[in-house]
């Protein structure tokens, strides 16, 4: 008899703590579906500077090529529009003959390009994601600013489920 008593007891508490932890994960979800739904673009600034801009592991400035470095990532709100701000810098020495409308509108169609490849596994990793975009500050080694390279879901040819 007592071993049936310590076995129904052990049973109730696994049930108590299965629905403990049931009821917190639920609180949990529906906390941050409210978080989102009343500010969407404070909770996804919020997850910006978490996931992207601070992210762990990550050390500035990155070598992206040889002659290129990223220096740091910021936030930049501008027209109602959330842009993640890559700051890139350039050891090439005459880095303004860099500054050509060719050199421009290749550099401008390969950050749309990598943009809008983006989009959609954004989009499963947090809804709303796909409506930020990029800008592309890339600097000279004396830190004057070349150009500014700005790619944003418009830009983009859309598959039906993004536009």
């Amino acid at each position: 008899m007592k071993k049936l008593r310590s076995i129904l007891i052990l049973i109730l508490l696994a049930l108590l703590v299965k629905c403990t932890v049931f009821v917190i994960v639920k609180y949990n979800q529906n906390r941050d579906e409210r978080l989102t739904a009343s500010d969407p673009k404070a909770s996804m600034k919020e997850f910006l500077l978490t996931n992207v801009i601070n992210t762990k592991g990550v050390q500035y400035p990155v070598q992206i090529t040889p002659q290129l470095l990223m220096t740091g990532r910021s936030i930049l709100t501008e027209d109602g529009h959330i842009y993640v701000v890559d700051h890139l810098k350039t050891n090439i020495e005459n880095a303004m003959q860099l500054n050509t409308p060719a050199i421009y509108n290749q550099m401008h169609s390969d950050l749309v390009t990598a943009h809008c490849s983006s989009l959609q596994e954004k989009e499963k990793l947090w809804r709303g994601w796909s409506d930020v975009g990029t800008i592309q500050k890339i600097s000279d080694a004396n830190d004057k600013v070349i150009s500014s390279l700005k790619a944003i879901k418009t830009d983009c040819t859309l598959p039906a489920n993004l536009r």
